[in-house]
């Protein structure tokens, strides 16, 4: 089978790695301003040495993945994609996939915890990439400039979503979109997309009492913030208001001790601002 040629342009690449290097940088340095305490100690190294272990294996692999030729992902797309589907099957079985709170995203074996779902972050743009430059002269086509890209976004957003995983399946359905705006898809294709897309997610949320607090609970902060039960917002909220237009200054902040849950993680935005 011969490939179709694959470039990049190195000034490109040099400029999304820089751009990818103030990201991580940054990252790592709000890591510890959300993890610094009122008198410190020892506890808020412990949040900055674990995301500097996992940066670091993160790194390599990111090297090593950036000195694969563009060839090498091209032909490993399927199979990659393929794989990444049975372990979103694994997760749903019984014994197999662990559940923690009322989720079961989570694969451990020996010590070692992975989710599937985030493998799918990578895999399906990636396989439907390799897609469309297959099928770059037929993606206008009504049947096979459709079904080759829809089904395999539908079997992995389908196992996802039983997990059950709203937001996860919402970002892959959002990375798969981008993906193929860049391929040429056509307009219409995402029209009809994002009317199932909405009334899908409506439906997910309406069906699911938790899903649907969470809605009414951001919509009270914003009607009724004294008197909300949406603590985590409200202190989010807070955190961003204290902080004014230029912050209090690296690690000074004061919801993050004990009022912000999470706040070197889920609400790391909010210690930020």
């Amino acid at each position: 089978m011969s490939y179709p040629s694959i470039r990049h342009n190195p000034d490109n690449r040099h400029f999304f790695l820089s751009l990818a290097g103030v990201l991580v940088g940054f990252g790592v340095l709000m890591v510890h301003s959300a993890s610094i305490t009122s008198w410190p100690t020892e506890f808020e190294r412990v949040y900055l040495t674990k995301h500097l272990q996992f940066l670091t294996v993160a790194v390599l692999a990111a090297t090593a993945a950036g000195c694969l030729p563009a060839r090498f992902w091209f032909k490993a797309a399927p199979w990659l994609f393929v794989t990444n589907l049975l372990l979103l099957g694994l997760v749903l079985v019984p014994g197999i996939g662990t559940e923690v709170n009322g989720a079961q995203r989570w694969l451990r074996f020996a010590g070692f915890s992975m989710q599937p779902s985030e493998l799918a972050k990578l895999t399906l743009p990636l396989f439907l990439a390799r897609t469309a430059i297959l099928a770059r002269e037929r993606i206008r086509h009504f049947f096979f400039g459709t079904v080759p890209f829809v089904v395999p976004a539908v079997l992995t957003l389908g196992l996802v979503i039983l997990e059950p995983d709203l937001g996860t399946t919402v970002f892959l359905a959002g990375s798969a979109a981008l993906t193929l705006f860049f391929a040429g898809w056509p307009i219409h294709n995402f029209i009809i997309g994002a009317s199932a897309a909405v009334s899908g997610v409506v439906f997910l949320i309406i069906s699911q009492p938790y899903r649907l607090r969470r809605v009414t609970d951001f919509v009270s902060v914003w009607t009724d913030f004294a008197n909300s039960d949406a603590w985590q917002l409200r202190q989010s909220l807070i955190t961003l208001g204290s902080g004014g237009f230029w912050g209090v200054g690296l690690g000074r902040g004061q919801q993050k001790l004990s009022f912000l849950p999470e706040s070197n993680t889920d609400f790391v935005f909010a210690v930020v601002g």
